[in-house]
């Protein structure tokens, strides 16, 4: 992760290509469904995550970063499994 920002009620997360996964980004983003709408846009080397909350039940900050962190311990489990 190179960088959280909170802008207008959104949450962006900007990512390196090289250590996070495109298809385990957009897997974990099925599972905040219920929570908030999520978009990734591809620069260069990174990915950028947007997070838009859906309920005003949690803010956006707590919102991204519990994506964030769900999100490395899925990366986390698949480079693991790639291991073996």
């Amino acid at each position: 992760m190179e960088k959280i920002t909170f802008k207008d009620g959104f949450g962006f997360i900007y990512l390196n290509k090289n250590i996070y996964s495109k298809k385990v980004i957009i897997s974990t983003f099925k599972v905040y469904l219920d929570f908030f709408e999520g978009s990734i846009l591809e620069l260069k080397d990174k990915y950028i995550i947007k997070i838009i909350k859906k309920e005003n039940d949690y803010s956006t900050e707590d919102l991204t970063w519990e994506f964030l962190n769900y999100l490395i311990s899925v990366e986390y489990e698949s480079l693991n499994k790639n291991k073996k």
